[in-house]
């Protein structure tokens, strides 16, 4: 039988969802204001990355190219763990970014 109480649930529900929605979309266009920095070789490569996981700048030392130093294996090793350091912080700052959202629930899979 048809009930009209579950409808009005469902346009409750449905409400809750464009809030979040709308909130999920505020987020995005503050992570995306977010500058996040990470470094390799104790600060000789550094990258820049805002909170949309779009590289702004990579800084590399100097140092790099002294002699000695100048190896192509060494610069692309510091380059791929600067990157994957302040990758890894940039989904940090949006996972918990997203938690503050959701009341404090982590929400598995999310921002994973």
């Amino acid at each position: 039988m048809f009930n009209f109480k579950d409808i009005s649930q469902l346009g409750g529900l449905l409400k809750e969802a464009m809030q979040v929605k709308q909130k999920i979309e505020t987020l995005k266009e503050e992570l995306a204001k977010e500058i996040v920095e990470g470094e390799s070789g104790g600060g000789m490569v550094k990258i820049r990355m805002n909170g949309k996981f779009e590289v702004l700048n990579i800084s590399i030392s100097d140092e790099v190219f002294s002699e000695g130093m100048a190896d192509k294996s060494l610069l692309e090793a510091l380059i791929l763990s600067a990157f994957n350091v302040t990758s890894e912080k940039v989904r940090l700052l949006a996972k918990e970014k997203m938690k503050e959202i959701a009341g404090g629930i982590e929400i598995p899979g999310l921002m994973d």
